[in-house]
């Protein structure tokens, strides 16, 4: 375990972020540029642990893009791989929406724009987040309110030209948060594609929107149960002021079958452009 005050090569250890299952989260500040940063150190020394993290990075790393978080520099602490990753001072998007009983909707519509953004980069790429939830998207203070950025691809997926793909995971079996999984992922995991992550962006733009999430239960069978039924409540019985077209954007891209599915970033961002024009708020 890192402690407090530790420096590791040209970082400081500053504070604990978070505690996972195969990795800490801290915080760090590097010793000679004064900038902060997150450091991820993987937690067990299992090969298969060691094999994600770094894939991991090396995903991140080549995401330069605003919307994304980046990697931007890996070390060997204790002889476990570590990544260094940009530090984002605002809060997680779940913080966000946890901050009111309905979310404002310009403010919504503005964050979730950048998240398609940074998921159409990802998907052009090959890759299939798998955890895209928002507890993994990050939200960098701005002038106009929130650039969105979407990080942890510790679950992601990278399809490749031929009929194989490789996990980060190193197995087929159900991963992810049910909450925000499509169907398919849940019945066959092993062969989703970027619709399954169009999935997750609908089950957060609901979120978003009304304040609660589309398929809650207490027992995770009972939100498996809901999301292979399809079963949430329409978005304009939660929130009657919702503009028709937002509802109808939501349905789409939580439809049960993939091909039915709105099938692109791309598709759902001109879908968002098709909406009555509203004013943005500029606070944040």
């Amino acid at each position: 375990m890192l402690e407090l005050g530790q420096i590791v090569d040209r970082y400081q250890i500053v504070e604990m972020i978070a505690a996972g299952g195969t990795a800490d989260i801290w915080k760090v500040q590097h010793t000679w540029l004064l900038s902060e940063h997150v450091l991820k150190h993987l937690r067990l020394p299992k090969p298969e642990f060691r094999y994600k993290l770094i894939e991991e990075g090396r995903i991140q790393a080549v995401q330069e893009h605003e919307n994304l978080v980046t990697v931007t520099d890996a070390l060997e602490i204790d002889g476990r791989p570590a990544l260094v990753m940009e530090y984002i001072k605002g809060p997680t998007l779940a913080a966000w929406v946890d901050e009111y009983e309905y979310p404002p909707l310009e403010d919504a519509l503005l964050i979730f724009r950048g998240v398609v953004r940074g998921m159409y980069a990802a998907h052009r790429v090959g890759l299939v987040h798998r955890d895209l939830k928002p507890e993994n998207v990050f939200l960098k203070p701005d002038p106009l309110g929130y650039i969105a950025k979407v990080g942890d691809f510790g679950l992601a997926k990278v399809l490749t030209k031929g009929r194989d793909t490789m996990t980060l995971s190193g197995m087929y079996k159900m991963i992810g948060t049910p909450e925000y999984m499509a169907p398919e992922q849940i019945e066959n995991p092993g062969l989703v594609d970027s619709r399954a992550d169009i999935f997750s962006l609908g089950a957060i733009l609901y979120e978003m929107v009304t304040g609660s999430l589309a398929f809650d239960a207490e027992q995770v069978e009972d939100v498996v149960g809901l999301v292979l039924d399809g079963n949430y409540v329409p978005v304009r019985e939660r929130r009657p002021e919702v503009h028709p077209k937002l509802a109808e954007i939501i349905d789409n891209l939580l439809a049960l079958d993939r091909e039915k599915r709105t099938q692109s970033c791309l598709s759902v961002l001109r879908a968002l452009d098709r909406i009555p024009q509203i004013t943005v708020s500029l606070g944040a």
